[in-house]
C-alpha cells in the first residue's frame, strides 16, 4: 500500500476537503450571533474552531491533486489552486464592504450580514463538490477509457516510488522540520495581512471600512494573483528554485515593513 493510498485516510481528500471548508462555512456562519460581541470568550473559542474546520482543507486539496497529476505538471497544477486565495480576496473585499454598510438591514449590523452571507457561501461551495469530485482517474466518468487507463498507469507509477514511513519518524526530518517553521511563519503574515488589510487601508486613506475600502483592498490582491500566475511558471524553468523562493519571502517581508508607513501611496503600494 503506498503513502498516498486514500484508504489510510479516514476519509479521502475528495471527501474531506469539501467537510472542511463547509463547516468552516457554517462556523463562520455561527459568530454573527449577538451573543458573540457580548462574550469574547465564545469569540475565541469559536475562532478556534473555524481555525480547526478550515485546517484540513488545505493538504486535503494538496493531496487530493497528487492522486490526478504526474509530477512534471504538479507545480503548475498548485500555481492554479492557488489561484482561489488572491480571486477570493479580489471579490471579497468589495463583497464585504458592502455588506458592512448594511447596518440595521432586518435588525442586524453589518458584520452580522457580513458572517451570515460568506459562511452561508463557503457552506454552499463546500457540499457542492463532496457529491461531484471523484476520487482517482479510475472513477472518473469524464474520461475515456485510454485517458483513465494512461493516467492511471503513470500516477501509480510515481506512487510506486514512494515509500511509507512512521508519523513520528517523518516529524524528526531536519528539512520538513525547517519547511514546517517557513510554512508557518508565512502563514502568519498572511494571517496578518488578511485580516488587518482593510483596516490599514481605512487608515491610510482617512475612511471608514467600507465598499470603498473594499476596492481599494482588492488592488494588492491582483497583485498577488498576477504572481501567482507567473511564479510556478519562472520555478519551473529554473534549477535553484529555492533562490526564487527566498528573494520572494524577502521581498514580502520588506513590504509588510513598509506598509506600516504613514506615507497612503507608500502604504498602499508597499501592500
Amino acid at each position: 500500500m503506498g503513502v498516498g493510498d486514500s484508504k489510510q485516510l479516514v476519509a479521502p481528500p475528495d471527501r474531506s476537503a469539501p467537510i472542511a471548508r463547509a463547516h468552516h462555512g457554517d462556523l463562520g456562519t455561527g459568530l454573527c450571533g449577538d451573543d458573540v460581541s457580548h462574550r469574547p470568550n465564545l469569540l475565541h473559542v469559536l475562532r478556534a474552531l473555524l481555525g480547526a474546520a478550515e485546517a484540513g482543507f488545505f493538504p486535503g486539496v494538496i493531496l487530493y491533486l497528487t492522486y490526478w497529476f504526474p509530477k512534471r505538471y504538479i507545480g503548475q497544477i498548485f500555481g492554479s489552486f492557488y489561484f482561489g486565495a488572491p480571486l477570493a480576496f479580489i471579490a471579497g473585499g468589495p463583497l464585504s464592504g458592502s455588506l458592512l454598510e448594511l447596518r440595521g438591514v432586518a435588525g442586524l449590523q453589518g458584520w452580522q450580514w457580513m458572517f451570515v452571507v460568506e459562511g452561508l457561501l463557503a457552506t454552499i461551495v463546500g457540499a457542492w463538490p463532496f457529491y461531484r469530485l471523484e476520487d482517482r482517474p479510475s472513477e472518473a466518468r469524464w474520461l475515456s477509457a485510454n485517458q483513465r487507463r494512461v493516467l492511471g498507469a503513470v500516477i501509480a507509477r510515481e506512487s510506486q516510488q514512494k515509500f511509507a514511513q512512521k508519523f513520528t519518524f517523518a516529524l524528526l526530518r531536519p528539512k520538513l522540520l525547517m519547511l514546517a517553521i517557513t510554512y508557518f511563519l508565512i502563514q502568519l503574515s498572511v494571517y496578518g495581512v488578511t485580516f488587518y488589510l482593510p483596516v490599514q487601508v481605512a487608515s491610510l486613506i482617512g475612511r471608514r471600512v467600507g465598499l470603498l475600502v473594499g476596492l481599494v483592498s482588492a488592488i494588492p490582491w491582483i497583485c498577488v494573483l498576477i504572481a501567482t500566475y507567473s511564479l510556478p511558471k519562472i520555478a519551473v524553468s529554473i534549477e535553484r528554485r529555492f533562490l526564487l523562493a527566498a528573494a520572494t519571502l524577502a521581498a514580502s517581508a520588506i513590504s509588510i515593513a513598509l506598509s506600516a508607513t504613514t506615507h497612503p501611496v507608500l502604504g498602499l503600494g508597499a501592500c
